[in-house]
């Protein structure tokens, strides 16, 4: 324990209210997660979880009074670490190996589980350009802990804010430092969450930097209070049932209304902090013993409330009937979390604050073996029968993809173009003279990888009549000189891109197509796009025009060789892992497995078809999205056209040879 000459503490009192507030949110956020349609922003109770935050972590550090930077540090981050950890730690790994257990595949587990244990799953989920509102979100079981790392990520520079301010050390001005500071950071991170909202929402969803102004303001909020001013009493006249009017009216509107609702949610839960007194209506409500419970036990019921709907949606799918059952697993885990994790670890004392980050430490690394050991037996942990795609193409079709693809590990690889020719093994089956000679150089990233089978089928069914010459060479990026996501700066691929096409047009003769296949998501404001001739950030818009003007200079060189150019969209996304469906557990759930996601079409068709609009008649578009679309349309079971949610298999691929076989010949 903390030495008395060290630290002297002034009574703060504890407001059951807040608990209650915290009740409120919880039920809003599991609502929502329940069914978007009854209440589409509930979210929204996140939002309102940051402004508390703020408002009890300046409330826990008021009249403390530390002689040494050190003991404060230490106590501030000892107390963080028993009291949101152990459940955390506990929920990480008994979720991890759940979901295991019905797919195999998801080796974010392994990603997101160590990263939210470190505190920045908001930053791997940012970097992953998650769609926190897409359907296919809905089966990421630790998806949600985003929200953890951002409050963790502000503990950790708190203290110091508050250290230095002087508002630990009881000096005459501390708290007037503190006011200001925080109202300087609150107003730089409102205009970093304001700027990004439009321009890249993920960034503005699960950045700390464009977060911290809800917390900000919860801690302002604390310090207000303390002044008793003038204000503070007119702000009460108001009711605060007005305030929790307005929240809960912004919680019925729609997704695409986030920046408003967001900033009145946190505006209101401010003043409603302010507010809420004795012997109104909402303070009754809100210190009922029932509601102060949940908010009590709302931590543990915002950890497994996710991880619950995740696996359900995963196996036995949400449905009316299911709902309670659903309802009453959650209670029981939340209770036995706060019971046995939460409350008994977090009174426990240490003569030795130090212990505790040693404790934390070893927790943190063993939790990182076990996770590993799952990923590593995942296929035997797995119950279900795995399902795979059959190769419908030709044997004796050879193309070299160890030396003509490669992901962002393997990005720096030097490509020999004259090596990627797809060929025939058995010469003897080539037609000894074919009618015509047609070549075709294919360019992109995963994307034009997946519809190798169908260039394959183009060389088999038409032997006969043409001598097709297909080049194929994958690396991942946006193909353009021009182009990049901001992460990916320094991406060779760019320069594989453009020796590419040099190469292609330089080296065509008889009758040649230059294709490029490639996602189209980057484009779809998912992404922070970056300009590398003019060596900054632009918009989407203005990143669209730029790879349209690329496209139509290629298109225009590709003519004048009369070579014909094409440019593919992206692909229609699935729900769900395929290699999950068809299995015993998932079927009373089949809608996933036979859903495509309908949040792809923002991702991969809008963003092509503006593209299209912007270049000359030099680039020809081929609209693979909506001919997957239309055949999928008819199909029973979409599993097995897709190796994974955003990739299509080999069937999937051919599916796609009617339209190539029209457009191409």
């Amino acid at each position: 324990m903390i030495k008395n000459q060290n630290v002297s503490k002034k009574n703060i009192r504890y407001r059951p209210e807040i608990d209650g507030l915290r009740g409120f949110a919880i039920l809003a956020v599991i609502i929502n997660h329940f069914n978007k349609d009854i209440l589409p922003s509930g979210y929204l109770g996140v939002d309102i979880f940051f402004v508390i935050s703020g408002y009890v972590i300046t409330s826990s550090l008021y009249g403390t009074q530390y002689k040494k930077i050190g003991n404060f540090l230490s106590s501030f981050y000892s107390r963080r670490i028993k009291r949101l950890y152990p459940a955390l730690l506990v929920f990480v790994l008994i979720i991890s190996f759940i979901t295991y257990l019905f797919d195999p595949t998801i080796k974010q587990n392994l990603r997101m589980g160590f990263t939210s244990l470190l505190g920045i799953s908001n930053i791997y989920v940012f970097q992953q350009q998650s769609d926190y509102f897409g359907p296919a979100q809905e089966l990421n079981p630790l998806l949600h802990t985003w929200s953890l790392a951002v409050e963790e990520q502000f503990y950790l520079v708190f203290p110091f804010i508050t250290w230095f301010s002087g508002f630990n050390r009881n000096t005459k001005k501390g708290s007037e430092n503190l006011f200001n500071i925080m109202s300087a950071i609150v107003i730089a991170s409102y205009t970093i969450f304001y700027y990004l909202y439009n321009l890249n929402l993920p960034a503005a969803y699960f950045l700390t930097s464009s977060r911290v102004w809800e917390i900000g303001l919860g801690c302002i909020c604390f310090l207000f209070m303390k002044k008793r001013t003038r204000l503070q009493s007119k702000l009460q006249i108001i009711s605060p049932s007005f305030y929790i009017f307005l929240i809960i009216l912004s919680m019925f509107l729609p997704v695409k209304y986030g920046l408003l609702t967001t900033t009145l949610v946190v505006v209101c839960t401010t003043l409603l902090l302010i507010s809420l007194k004795e012997k109104t209506f909402l303070y009754t409500l809100f210190t009922r013993k029932k509601i102060v419970y949940i908010g009590l036990l709302s931590y543990s019921l915002y950890l497994w409330h996710w991880g619950v709907l995740s696996i359900s949606r995963l196996t036995i799918g949400i449905h009316w009937w299911s709902v309670p059952i659903q309802i009453a697993i959650l209670l029981v885990l939340a209770k036995l979390s706060n019971k046995y994790l939460e409350r008994p670890l977090r009174n426990i004392s240490l003569t030795n604050k130090s212990q505790i980050f040693v404790i934390w430490f070893l927790a943190l690394s063993s939790s990182s073996v076990l996770l590993y050991g799952f990923q590593n037996i995942s296929n035997k942990l797995f119950l279900g029968k795995k399902v795979t795609a059959k190769n419908n193409f030709s044997n004796y079709l050879k193309w070299d993809k160890e030396n003509c693809a490669s992901g962002f590990s393997t990005r720096n690889k030097s490509f020999n173009f004259d090596n990627c020719w797809i060929y025939f093994s058995d010469k003897d089956l080539l037609n000894k003279q074919p009618k015509e000679k047609i070549n075709i150089y294919s360019y992109g990233n995963s994307y034009n990888m997946q519809l190798v089978p169908v260039l394959k089928q183009l060389i088999k069914n038409n032997k006969n009549k043409y001598e097709y010459k297909i080049n194929v060479v994958s690396c991942p990026g946006i193909p353009s000189s021009k182009i990049t996501r901001l992460l990916k700066t320094n991406n060779p691929c760019v320069n594989t891109f453009q020796n590419y096409i040099k190469w292609s047009l330089n080296n065509s003769s008889d009758r040649s197509i230059l294709l490029i296949n490639t996602s189209m998501s980057s484009f779809s404001g998912k992404d922070i796009l970056f300009d590398l001739n003019k060596n900054k950030v632009v918009s989407t818009n203005y990143a669209k025009k730029v790879f349209a003007d690329e496209l139509t200079s290629i298109g225009a060189k590709a003519n004048s060789k009369q070579i014909d150019f094409y440019i593919t969209s992206g692909i229609p996304h699935l729900l769900v892992n395929p290699v999950t469906c068809g299995n015993w557990f998932n079927q009373l759930n089949s809608k996933p497995c036979n859903s495509l996601d309908p949040n792809s079409k923002n991702l991969q068709l809008e963003p092509f078809e503006d593209i299209l609009k912007l270049t000359s008649n030099d680039v020809i578009g081929l609209n693979i999205y909506n001919e997957l679309e239309k055949v999928l349309s008819y199909k029973k079971n979409l599993s097995i056209y897709f190796k994974n949610i955003n990739h299509i298999s080999d069937q999937g691929a051919l599916l796609l040879f009617p339209l190539f076989q029209k457009k191409l010949i």
